[in-house]
C-alpha cells in the first residue's frame, strides 16, 4: 500500500481501523499484529496531521469572518449615527 502522505484522510482511517480491527481480535501471527499496529500508528500519524492543518485552516478562516463581521457592525453603526444627526 502507498505511503500515508499520499493516501487521503478517509483512506488512512480506514487503514487504521483495519489495523485496530486485526490487533484487537486477536488473530493473526504476532508478526502479523506488530506489523499492522505500525501501519496503524503510520496512518494515525498521518490523519492527525490532517486534522492540525485543517484546524489551522479553520482558525484562520474563523478570524477573517469575525473581522468582517466586525467590519459590517461599524458601517451599520456609523451609518446609523449618521441618520440620528440628520433627524435632529
Amino acid at each position: 500500500m502507498g505511503t500515508s502522505k499520499s493516501l487521503t484522510f478517509e483512506e488512512n482511517m480506514k487503514r487504521l481501523q483495519k489495523a485496530a480491527d486485526l490487533v484487537s481480535s486477536g488473530q493473526g501471527s504476532l508478526e502479523e499484529m506488530a506489523s499492522r499496529y505500525r501501519d496503524g500508528i503510520e496512518a494515525a500519524k498521518a490523519c492527525l496531521a490532517v486534522l492540525k492543518e485543517m484546524d489551522g485552516e479553520l482558525t484562520v478562516i474563523s478570524k477573517q469572518t469575525e473581522e468582517l463581521l466586525n467590519e459590517e457592525m461599524d458601517k451599520d453603526d456609523q451609518g446609523s449615527a449618521a441618520n440620528e444627526t440628520k433627524a435632529h
